[in-house]
């Protein structure tokens, strides 16, 4: 196994004196060479396309994260910091092995900022109070809920494979337990901490690269189709040609599916978002000369469609037909909206709507009417390619065509 600290050079790059200076923000750094930062495969930041430790920079014993199930009030060491004052505190233990429950997955945030799951429990890290005073905080690991707490900022080392980890917009340092290197301790957070060896980590250990999804290339919505004859059969809408408008990554912690958090992440650490759009047959029939018929037009989104959407990837569209997002997914929007080429919404949730329309066959002669409109279609997919959620479609009732086929 190995470490810097027989390496005085290198110790001195990263005195408390200099270490401002060889540390930098990840929301200032760029994580690659290519723009924009976002959920498309060559995006990705290195930290987000492999499970890795976190690790202690200075421990003797290699001191490792691990979320491993506790209770409060549990101990797991002398002192302070071995009493457990939350359950499903992160602990940090002398490392031997590469265990789920010491890996760590780093889904970058809109602000650059990281939301860390475990590869055990599918669960991020999370600081949270252990009494009124806001001193110290614990970090705990929880599902991902897009709070604020669950948001740790990484700060990195240019010249050594070595960061700190901050929370509250960077004010505090998460470090271990009262310096405590090569005990098994507690993780916590406190203003005193300022920049010591308790603060400093590296990644000792990486798992495999995750298996990134591929994303389909965008095409275009050709034109509406024409009807070509009375009898002749129209595509059913299931079965339409679709266009791809946009696709995008969607991280393991923003789903919602058949699966429990646990197995989520370790089968699906991504899952793709594809945005499509086809021509929707909203109805068809044949008119005889001068005759008109009551038709029933359907145009927009259920709500139960919109409420699945919403669970499954904590998203809905909006009477604008861009997106909304829950506090789950906001704070990856601007990082979907760009893969997806789509917009924010700024308007409620758009509805159903049904239309009663007489329409009329002005002609002496016998006519095919077909009314189509664009639908806007969403489909969650699995890392196999396999559909994991919806298709939840939207049919664009401001943008509807009536074709017509006579002999």
């Amino acid at each position: 196994m190995i470490t810097h600290k027989g390496n005085d050079e290198l110790m001195n790059h990263i005195s408390k004196e200099n270490m401002d200076v060889n540390l930098k923000s990840k929301h200032d750094e760029k994580p690659c060479n290519c723009e924009p930062v976002g959920y498309t495969t060559p995006n990705l930041p290195e930290e987000s396309r492999k499970f890795q430790t976190i690790t202690s920079f200075f421990s003797d014993n290699t001191s490792s994260f691990y979320a491993r199930p506790n209770k409060s009030g549990e101990d797991i060491g002398p002192g302070e910091c071995g009493k457990l004052n939350l359950g499903n505190q992160i602990v940090c233990d002398a490392y031997n092995k590469k265990l789920d429950e010491n890996l760590f997955v780093f889904y970058q945030l809109d602000n650059g900022y990281f939301a860390i799951a475990n590869r055990e429990t599918g669960e991020v890290l999370e600081h949270m109070y252990e009494n009124d005073d806001k001193e110290e905080a614990s970090i705990v690991f929880r599902p991902y809920t897009g709070e604020d707490s669950q948001v740790i900022k990484k700060t990195v080392s240019q010249v050594l494979p070595i960061f700190n980890l901050s929370v509250e917009n960077g004010n505090k340092l998460i470090g271990l337990c009262n310096n405590n290197l090569d005990e098994k301790t507690k993780v916590t957070t406190r203003l005193s901490h300022v920049k010591g060896n308790e603060t400093v980590f590296t990644h000792l250990e990486e798992s495999e690269d995750i298996a990134i999804p591929s994303l389909p290339s965008t095409s275009e919505l050709g034109p509406v189709p024409e009807v070509t004859g009375f009898n002749d059969p129209l595509p059913e809408n299931d079965k339409a040609k679709r266009a791809i408008k946009g696709s995008v990554l969607i991280p393991s912690i923003l789903v919602n599916d058949h699966l429990s958090l646990a197995d989520r992440i370790k089968k699906n650490p991504y899952y793709t978002l594809e945005y499509r759009q086809y021509w929707h047959l909203v109805w068809s029939d044949l008119f005889t000369a001068g005759s008109n018929k009551i038709k029933t037009e359907v145009t927009g989104i259920s709500n139960d469609a919109q409420e699945k959407m919403k669970l499954a990837v904590g998203m809905s569209v909006g009477t604008d037909l861009g997106l909304n997002f829950t506090e789950k997914s906001e704070p990856f929007m601007k990082q979907i909206i760009s893969g997806l080429n789509g917009k924010e919404s700024h308007t409620v949730d758009l509805g159903e709507t049904t239309t009663i329309t007489d329409v009329e066959n002005p002609e002496d002669f016998t006519v095919r009417f077909a009314r189509y409109a664009r639908a806007h279609e969403f489909v969650l997919k699995d890392s196999d390619g396999k559909v994991a959620g919806g298709p939840w479609v939207v049919v664009d009732g401001n943008e509807m065509y009536l074709k017509r086929y006579k002999k």
